[in-house]
C-alpha cells in the first residue's frame, strides 16, 4: 500500500516538476517565441498556440470539496504569472470562487472525479478524450483510492501504464 502511495506522489511530482522546468530551461526559446508570437499578433496572421492541459484523476484533482485540496489553482497561478498560454480542459467544473490574478479568472475545467480508481480512469479514457479532445498535457493524479480499496499495487501500476499508453497513442 505504501509503495503505491509513494509511487503516485513520485509520478505526480515528476510530471509537475518536468512541466515547470520546461519553462525555465527554455527561457531563450521562450523569449524568441514571444517575439515571434507578438509579431504574428501584430499582423493578425496567427494566434499563439494554446497548451491544452487535462487535469485527470480522483478527488485530489477535483478539489473544492470539504476534505480534498487540488493542486490546480496553485499550478494555474504559477502558469499565469509565468505568462503561459494554456487552457485547462475537462468535463468537470470547479465552482469554487478564486481571486483574480493579473486580470485573469481561474480556469475551473478538469476531469477529477472523487472516488475514481485507476481502473475507472482506464475504462473512461476514450469517452473523456472524445468529450474534451486531445490534450497537449495530461496531469494524472490517481491511485489513492486503489490503496483504500486494497487494489493490488501491481494492478494499479498496470492500469496507470495502460492509461499512459492510451493517452499517447
Amino acid at each position: 500500500m505504501k509503495k503505491l502511495s509513494i509511487l503516485s506522489i513520485f509520478i505526480f511530482s515528476l510530471a509537475f516538476t518536468s512541466f515547470l522546468d520546461c519553462n525555465k530551461s527554455d527561457e531563450k526559446i521562450t523569449d524568441s517565441a514571444q517575439v515571434v508570437n507578438s509579431e504574428m499578433n501584430e499582423t493578425n496572421e496567427t494566434e499563439p498556440t494554446v497548451i491544452r492541459i487535462l487535469p485527470l484523476g480522483d478527488s485530489r484533482v477535483e478539489g473544492a470539496t470539504t476534505n480534498s485540496v487540488s493542486y490546480r489553482y496553485d499550478l494555474w497561478k504559477q502558469l499565469v504569472e509565468d505568462r503561459w498560454n494554456f487552457d485547462y480542459i475537462g468535463t468537470q467544473n470547479d465552482n469554487t470562487s478564486y481571486p483574480v490574478l493579473l486580470g485573469k479568472y481561474f480556469d475551473p475545467d478538469h476531469q477529477g472525479i472523487g472516488g475514481y480508481k485507476t481502473q475507472d480512469i482506464l475504462d473512461n479514457l476514450v469517452d473523456i478524450i472524445e468529450d474534451v479532445g486531445i490534450p497537449d498535457v495530461v496531469l494524472l493524479g490517481i491511485g489513492g483510492n486503489d490503496l483504500v480499496a486494497n487494489v493490488p499495487v501491481s494492478t494499479a501500476i498496470e492500469n496507470i501504464n495502460q492509461t499512459i499508453y492510451k493517452t499517447i497513442t
